[in-house]
């Protein structure tokens, strides 16, 4: 191949998506991400048990409805709570990556 010129070949173009779980403390700022596969109640209970770990403190978590955010596993170190609905602005972790 002379200099300069590019190979012509087949590609196909594709793309993989990933999730950023992330949960930010908002009384010290302290945070905790994870990068996940998919956006599955799996891959919560994996987010949820991974920061429990982390903290190993009782952990009050405030979520938005997304399907997702219901555990399938019921740990007593960790209460779910949840924003009313459409109300995006009360979350920090949107205010997070402004």
């Amino acid at each position: 191949m002379p200099c300069g010129e590019r190979p012509v070949c087949r590609i196909k173009l594709g793309y993989e998506f990933g999730y950023l779980y992330t949960a930010i403390c908002p009384y010290n700022g302290d945070l905790f991400a994870m990068f996940l596969p998919n956006m599955t109640k799996i891959c919560f209970d994996i987010f949820v048990q991974n920061l429990q770990q982390h903290t190993q403190k009782k952990l009050n978590l405030l979520l938005d409805r997304a399907k997702c955010h219901t555990s399938a596993t019921h740990n007593e170190q960790v209460e779910l709570m949840f924003f009313p609905p459409a109300c995006p602005e009360l979350n920090p972790v949107e205010r997070f990556f402004k």
